[in-house]
C-alpha cells in the first residue's frame, strides 16, 4: 500500500447526475489505479472542470490535474484477486456517467514533483 510519503492524497466528493460528463480523460496507469490524462475545460466540460473552478479559490492543491491517480471510486478499489484489478474503477466510472449517483466520491494521490516519474501506484 502507498505510504504518506509517497504523495498527497485528496478526495473529490460530488453528485452525478444522469448522463452527464464525467470530463476526464483516464489511462490505466498500472494495476492498481487509474491515472488522470487530461481534465477537460471551457463551457459544458463536465464535472471535474466544475469541481475546479470551486477549488480555484479555496482549496486550489484539490484541483485534478493531468497526472494524478485516482485510488479509489466509491467503494471501489482494485481487487488485486483480478486479472486486471483496475477494471473495476473504469466500469464504475462507465455505470456512473448511465445511471447518475448521489454521492461520488473519488481518492486521488498527487506525486511530489521531483518524485512523480518514478513511482507507481
Amino acid at each position: 500500500p502507498p505510504s504518506v510519503e509517497s504523495g498527497r492524497f485528496f478526495h473529490a466528493e460530488f453528485g452525478f447526475p444522469k448522463n452527464s460528463k464525467f470530463g476526464l480523460e483516464l489511462t490505466a496507469a498500472t494495476q492498481l489505479c487509474l491515472q488522470v490524462r487530461k481534465v477537460n475545460t471551457g463551457d459544458n466540460s463536465g464535472l471535474v472542470s466544475k469541481w475546479n473552478a470551486r477549488c480555484e479559490l479555496t482549496f486550489p492543491e484539490d484541483q485534478i490535474m493531468p497526472g494524478d491517480e485516482i485510488l479509489q471510486i466509491n467503494d471501489v478499489k482494485p481487487d488485486l484477486a483480478e486479472e486486471k484489478p483496475s477494471l473495476r474503477m473504469q466500469q464504475e466510472v462507465r455505470r456512473l456517467g448511465a445511471e447518475g449517483g448521489e454521492a461520488f466520491l473519488m481518492v486521488f494521490r498527487r506525486h511530489r514533483e521531483s518524485a512523480q516519474d518514478s513511482m507507481s501506484c
